[in-house]
């Protein structure tokens, strides 16, 4: 099978990041995908996993270390343009203040990493066709910049709440 980089690659602006505001107790399962909302304006998004690793060096390792993965974490980001709160954006987006909101209530989020189904000036939807990730997270960062002469932006870090999710 020959790589072609024309269909093989995804290019960073057809991913994006979606969200769900979870009721109390609520997980995020493939089921609550669909009421997920992109970030607003969004310039970037980023999964990141980690894995803590168990030292397992002896004598019998000679003379290199030796380790196995412990415990695993992952957070998730996005950096967006600030726009403001209108009807039309908290129907189809979720912007920097429906993040805050949620984030100085407390509540847990779901998230979707996924590409983007809809053609160019169409509204933008999750690609259930192609691969994408998801999980259940706390807002554990959120910030608004406002450079003189500049787009104000936003960006905003998840925690993630027991394991994310791959479906294919």
């Amino acid at each position: 099978m020959a790589w072609n980089v024309n269909t093989d690659l995804v290019k960073g602006n057809d991913m994006f990041l979606f969200l769900v505001k979870l009721n109390e107790g609520q997980d995020m399962t493939s089921g609550t995908v669909s009421n997920a909302k992109v970030v607003a304006y969004a310039t970037s998004c980023s999964l990141e996993i980690n894995a803590d690793t168990l030292d397992t060096t002896s004598k019998l390792s000679c003379r290199w270390n030796s380790v196995m993965q412990g415990n695993a974490s992952y957070t998730v980001s996005s950096d967006a343009l600030y726009c403001k709160q209108s009807s039309a954006s908290a129907n189809s987006a979720y912007t920097i203040d429906d993040l805050f909101e949620a984030m100085v209530d407390g509540d847990n989020i779901g998230w979707v990493m996924a590409q983007n189904s809809a053609s160019c000036g169409e509204a933008i939807a999750i690609d259930t066709a192609s691969t994408y990730y998801y999980g259940t997270a706390a807002i554990t960062s959120l910030s608004i910049n406002a450079g003189n002469n500049e787009i104000a932006n936003s960006s905003i870090s998840l925690t993630g709440d027991g394991k994310p999710e791959k479906v294919n």
